[in-house]
């Protein structure tokens, strides 16, 4: 049996889902994958996204041992993404936690007053420009958005509790979207211990009887994308470009 060990660095968008969703359902099939390394370094992003990937990684926890390890930044979906291990470990220079949910809405209704612009929004349905950055402040539709945010942060926070198993008194102090230091989010329980990758690689193969084999398992790059990233390539097109500009130019002269 061999570790795998996936990399799951930048922000959350739906692209992590397409690419990171296969492989973790891939590695949930194989039978000599005896343990899992998910290496994070992500600052969270997009809520929906963030939890698909939690209940894929969930299912890979529930047939494997998976450590997570935050190299850097694991905060807000991303910790969501931690929570699903087995268990998690942070190097001594990272950031934990963030727990919570957030959502920016810049209004620039006053801004196009002062320069003398008008904008008119024509909407069916009381509250349908709640997040219009044409509108004005409108407390309680902020409020209605609020509770959306709420039921959203609910989930987040459930799953914490649930994986991390914090205690009640301690959920304040713990899930109010701070960030932690690692050796404060260890004496919270938000994560198992702090150590470096080989350390934690060292504790998962014990763990789970795997050898020394680690093999890495990265999203797929489309093709073209990998055409257009080599050097030959990229020099291809640079003098190509060269060409067309120099011919455009001569035709000109003429």
């Amino acid at each position: 049996m061999y570790v795998a060990e996936v990399s799951f660095y930048g922000r959350i968008t739906d692209r992590s889902v397409r690419n990171y969703v296969p492989i973790f359902r891939y590695l949930r099939s194989r039978r000599r994958v005896g343990g899992v390394l998910v290496t994070i370094n992500s600052e969270g992003g997009d809520a929906t996204a963030s939890q698909i990937l939690y209940d894929a990684l969930s299912s890979l926890s529930s047939k494997k041992t998976v450590y997570a390890f935050i190299q850097g930044l694991g905060v807000s979906g991303s910790y969501w993404l931690a929570c699903a291990c087995t268990k998690i470990y942070a190097m001594e220079t990272s950031l934990v936690g963030s727990i919570g949910v957030i959502s920016v809405n810049p209004s620039v209704r006053r801004f196009l007053e002062r320069i003398g612009i008008d904008v008119n929004v024509t909407k069916v349905g009381k509250y349908k420009d709640m997040l219009s950055p044409f509108s004005p402040a409108d407390d309680e539709a902020r409020e209605i958005y609020r509770k959306v945010l709420s039921d959203i942060f609910s989930r987040f926070r459930d799953d914490v509790i649930s994986r991390r198993k914090i205690p009640p008194e301690r959920i304040d102090e713990t899930i109010n979207g701070r960030v932690f230091s690692p050796r404060e989010a260890l004496e919270l329980g938000l994560i198992d211990g702090i150590a470096g990758k080989e350390k934690v690689l060292e504790e998962l193969r014990a763990a789970t009887g795997s050898g020394m084999k680690v093999r890495r398992f990265e999203p797929r790059v489309p093709l073209i994308s990998r055409l257009l990233g080599s050097v030959q390539v990229r020099e291809y097109l640079q003098d190509l470009v060269e060409d067309v500009v120099t011919e455009l130019m001569y035709r000109g002269i003429r």
